[in-house]
């Protein structure tokens, strides 16, 4: 059983992970997500199919990143199916984990973390949780999952006030969802996620600025860094918690 929920893990995962192309790619040319056509990247004008040199600019569809987002996507939810198994919140988990591929992919393009994709995750995210709580009595679960996302919301929500330049609000918005998507399994799993991503964000950055020579100016989207947070806690989270929270004991 459990080999079939990996294996349809990761079919699944190849399908819609290549099928986040289309939204991603919406987005990043400022267009509706969710009119699911191929659209340039670059003026928006739509394709009609991929691999077509855009009308309006010119420039081709690109297939490079839609293949990537389907290995990635495969690789991802088998992972996830293989760490949870057949359990009622493994679909909430899958939605966050393809949410997350699409926002990292669009920050990473444009700096910007969009609303249109963002809530669309949330609402599958705490709904699939709902369904998840209901059918197997987790409620205590899903209490978890709510105050986790209160609480990093309310965190990285300082961090904004703190340093709005440092700190966009769209990264703040996906605190709360990663809050809500790790916060099922405990708030100590929401720690690991945030403190994964501060730490690959500053080491990534340090590099950055030392290779580049632009110090304090290097700017670096933080949404992926919070992604793989996020992820690091769902796949590897009870030993990465164990490590980080007893580290000085």
């Amino acid at each position: 059983m459990d080999g079939l929920v990996v294996a349809g893990g990761g079919v699944l995962g190849f399908v819609l992970g290549g099928a986040l192309e289309l939204p991603v790619a919406a987005a990043q040319a400022h267009r509706d997500p969710w009119a699911l056509r191929w659209c340039c990247r670059s003026c928006g004008a739509s394709l009609g199919r991929p691999g077509r040199p855009c009308p309006g600019c010119g420039a081709p569809a690109a297939l490079g990143r839609a293949g990537l987002l389907a290995l990635l996507g495969a690789g991802l939810l088998a992972a996830l199916a293989a760490r949870l198994g057949p359990h009622p919140v493994l679909l909430a988990e899958m939605a966050l984990t393809l949410g997350l591929l699409a926002l990292s992919a669009v920050d990473l393009a444009t700096y910007r973390l969009p609303n249109r994709l963002l809530y669309p995750t949330a609402g599958a995210v705490g709904g699939l949780e709902l369904l998840a709580a209901a059918w197997g009595g987790h409620w205590a679960d899903l209490g978890r999952a709510v105050l986790g996302a209160v609480l990093a919301l309310a965190a990285l929500g300082l961090v904004h006030l703190v340093a709005p330049r440092g700190m966009g609000f769209g990264d703040v918005r996906l605190a709360g969802l990663i809050g809500l998507g790790c916060g099922w399994f405990g708030l100590e799993r929401v720690f690991v996620a945030f403190f994964v991503a501060f730490v690959l964000g500053a080491l990534v950055g340090v590099v950055v600025m030392v290779v580049t020579g632009h110090g304090r100016r290097t700017r670096l989207p933080f949404g992926p860094f919070l992604s793989l947070g996020a992820l690091s806690a769902l796949l590897l989270g009870g030993p990465l918690g164990r490590l980080v929270l007893h580290a000085g004991h």
